[in-house]
């Protein structure tokens, strides 16, 4: 089965709901998760003032969902896009009890606020953790290698550029039933 984790983002939609990505990824862990975190939070950070994304326009949340669920599909650091499967669409699984041995991203965007939340988690515990707590845990397989600058100034980067979910904020997170907010969103 290989290396497996789980990206979830949602943000807060103009009339009040969220929108929400849930993708599940065969072989994006390690290094190139945390290049896939920092890739989608500087897109955001880059994006975040422009009132496009939530000035009411009837094709904002549509195209962020586009946009979002393409960059939880890109491996930055290797330029590559390894697609995942949309959770939202596997009526069948639990969207936060997705089996998986490398650990979950959520991102929670405030678009009006333009504050970006996030945390990992290790895919068994809802306990919100550091980029860098959750790449010692990921890499503890690989006892004695050294964390490599590049992977250093990443996490760097994720724990400067976006806030640490709480606890509480993370149970909020899971505990809202996106299948029935998905059923409201309009495609355009």
């Amino acid at each position: 089965m290989g290396q497996r984790s789980q990206t979830y983002i949602m943000w807060k939609r103009n009339n009040g709901g969220r929108t929400f990505i849930g993708r599940y990824h065969q072989c994006l862990y390690g290094d190139a998760f945390l290049d896939n975190c920092a890739g989608i939070i500087e897109w955001t950070k880059a994006n975040i003032g422009y009132p496009y994304w939530y000035d009411n326009h009837p094709k904002s949340d549509d195209s962020l969902l586009r946009i979002y669920t393409v960059l939880s599909d890109v491996q930055f650091s290797k330029k590559d896009v390894a697609p995942g499967r949309n959770l939202l669409e596997e009526d069948d699984e639990d969207l936060f009890g997705v089996h998986n041995n490398d650990g979950c991203l959520y991102i929670w965007i405030n678009y009006e606020a333009a504050v970006i939340r996030y945390c990992f988690t290790n895919g068994y515990e809802d306990k919100p953790m550091t980029a860098g707590e959750w790449y010692a845990w990921d890499t503890e397989k690989f006892k004695g290698s050294k964390i490599k600058a590049k992977t250093q100034k990443t996490i760097e980067y994720i724990e400067q550029n976006a806030v640490l979910m709480t606890a509480g904020e993370l149970r909020d997170f899971m505990k809202y039933d996106y299948r029935r907010e998905a059923r409201t969103w309009k495609r355009t």
